[in-house]
């Protein structure tokens, strides 16, 4: 792995805090991603680029928007097969995408309940931060049609 790949791992980690996602994002193919995350992770030039992004980045309001879209527009993949595939290691688990998923629960019989992140919460919030007042209006004319109701019916 080049040093240069594995600092586009470590910055886009800092950012969305999931190995595979961050692999995906630094070049790796999908199938080998998540094991090829969880490795980068060890690397000290890594762990080094990530210690400095730390102390160095502010958390802003971008992240914040950063994070809202990915609990708005974000898959559920993961967070299917956690509920389905009884045959997961830790190591398997723990390079799952579960950054939507607000609760799991696993009930007496066995099954697994698995709640979301409410999507329409998170484009309501990524609205009200879009500092074009056009854009917000663009983006609450959006959530009316996809919900059908306007923000005075939200409470």
């Amino acid at each position: 792995m080049s040093k240069n790949k594995a600092l586009i791992f470590a910055r886009r980690f800092f950012h969305t805090r999931n190995p595979y996602e961050a692999a995906v994002g630094a070049g790796i193919p999908p199938d080998r991603a998540a094991l090829t995350g969880d490795q980068l992770l060890d690397m000290p030039a890594v762990r080094k680029e990530l210690e400095h992004l730390e102390k160095t980045s502010p958390r802003d309001v971008s992240s914040v928007r950063a994070g809202l879209a990915r609990l708005a527009f974000g898959r559920v993949n993961d967070a299917v097969r956690l509920a389905f595939d009884r045959d997961l290691d830790p190591k398997q688990i723990n390079s799952l995408d579960l950054f939507g998923v607000s609760s799991i629960k696993l009930q007496k019989d066995g099954a697994v309940e698995i709640k979301f992140a409410d999507r329409q919460a998170a484009l309501e919030k990524l609205a009200e931060l879009t500092p074009d007042k056009e854009k917000a209006s663009d983006a609450r004319q959006l959530l009316q049609l996809i919900y059908g109701r306007s923000d005075t019916d939200a409470s």
